[in-house]
Formats: C-alpha cells, sequence, structure tokens
C-alpha cells in the first residue's frame, strides 16, 4: 500500500471514530446555546431561570438572545439548578428575546444543559 493509500486509511478510520456520540465531549454550553438554562440574579436573592432557544447575531453588531422565562424564582444560583433539571416548570413567558449586552449587566451563569426538544425549536421558526 502506499503513502498516500495508507494515510487516507488512517485518516478515514480517525475520522470515523469521531463521528460515534460517546468518543467526544459535547461543548460546554454558554449563554447563547440552545437548551441551556441560565439563570440572572435580578436582585440579590431574586434569581430568574431561563431557557436558552437560540440567538441572533443582528448587523449593528449586537446579539438577540432568545428565550424563555420560568415563573418560579429562587434565591441562590445552587437552587436554579436544582429547578433547572425538574422536567416539569411553569413557563411566565413562552418566547422572548434580550439584547446580550443588557442581559450580561446582572449577575448570571449557565447552570444546567439539556438538548431542545422538538416543540422548543419549532418555536423559533
Amino acid at each position: 500500500m502506499t503513502w498516500f493509500r495508507r494515510s487516507v486509511v488512517v485518516a478515514f478510520a480517525c475520522g470515523a471514530a469521531a463521528c460515534a456520540s460517546d468518543a467526544v465531549e459535547p461543548p460546554e454550553p454558554t449563554l447563547e446555546t440552545g437548551g441551556a438554562f441560565v439563570a440572572s440574579e435580578q436582585a440579590p436573592g431574586d434569581v430568574v431561570l431561563y431557557r436558552m432557544l437560540g440567538s441572533l447575531h443582528l448587523e449593528n453588531g449586537e446579539t438577540a438572545l432568545i428565550m424563555k422565562r420560568f415563573a418560579e424564582r429562587s434565591q441562590t444560583f445552587a437552587q436554579a439548578e436544582a429547578l433547572a433539571k425538574e422536567r416539569e416548570q411553569t413557563i411566565d413567558v413562552a418566547l422572548m428575546s434580550a439584547p446580550k449586552s443588557e442581559f450580561v449587566k446582572l449577575p448570571w451563569r449557565v447552570v444546567w444543559y439539556r438538548t431542545l426538544d422538538d416543540q422548543e425549536r419549532d418555536a423559533l421558526y
């Protein structure tokens, strides 16, 4: 087998292994990651939980965050994380947006991640 054929076979084998779902760690969710649960501290002891559905990069350089907001408030980020892990939460606002530059002015953090289901993805279209 020639050098070129060997390198193609090796590259193909490595690429095939990387396609396996358990072969690669999923990326760390960010504020703009669809499926991320993000907690925002509106005031001390008043933490609001959001589910990021996606983001839209605007021509003016701003990013619009598209999300839904849950009704139940938490006192801490740890409580918000526990709430995010529950499957059934009451939705306060089903679809909303906010400029990223405004959203990040308050303390926030990604507290959990779960992939979007079909209904959540369809909310964007």
